[in-house]
This record gives structure tokens, sequence and C-alpha cells, in this order.
């Protein structure tokens, strides 16, 4: 790991600026993201990093506001009905790694979401 990477962890995903590691405290991370003046600590087991943003987006995540299916080494599959063979297999719209603007990833989703019971 390495500043400039990009990390995902239970919050999210963000861009690291500054690092630092303190392994006497049970493996743990000091991670400051994009704009923050202050670190979050993370131990081993709930981060993952990586120079490819792609590299962090799971089946699940949203990209652009809409649901990923699946995904290849440069596009996200998601799910998205369009009528451009060119761009699409049917269902499904291929979008390349160059044009994600905006991802929301599936912990972060389920950590705002209101479940409503039916009684």
């Amino acid at each position: 790991m390495k500043v400039g990477d990009y990390v995902r962890t239970n919050d999210g995903i963000g861009k690291m600026t500054k690092y630092i590691y303190e392994p006497e405290y049970e493996n743990c991370h000091v991670i400051w993201f994009d704009n923050n003046n202050y670190g979050i600590r993370y131990i081993d087991n709930e981060i993952k990093s990586s120079p490819n943003l792609i590299d962090l987006i799971e089946v699940g995540d949203y990209v652009n506001g809409y649901l990923v299916k699946g995904k290849t080494n440069d596009e996200v599959i998601v799910d998205y009905y369009c009528y451009s063979k060119e761009l699409c297999d049917g269902h499904y719209l291929h979008w390349h790694k160059d044009y994600i603007e905006a991802i929301v990833t599936k912990e972060a989703f389920s950590s705002v979401e209101y479940r409503v019971e039916n009684n």
C-alpha cells in the first residue's frame, strides 16, 4: 500500500493521501483519504488497496448509479437495458474503467438503507 492508491474499506472507496503503518497495534493502518484532515485506523482484514480503481469494485456495488453485475480487467458490467450492440450485450451495459465517475459500495449502501417491515 502506498500514497496515491485507492483503498476500499467498510466505509467506501477513497484515494489515500497519507499513510502510516503501526504494526505494534495489531497491524494497524492509519489512512487519510482525499481532503480529510484526520486519519482513520483500520486493521489488515478491513482494507483492500490497489493503484487501479477498477480492482476494488465488486459485484453488488453501484457505479454511476447502476448495479454492478460483473467486471473484467477494463470494464464494469452494469444492469442497464440498452439498444446499442456496440456498448452492451442485450441487458447489460459495459462501461470502460475510464468512464467511472461515482461508486457506492454495497457496504456503504447497506449502512444507509432503511428496511420497511410489512406487518
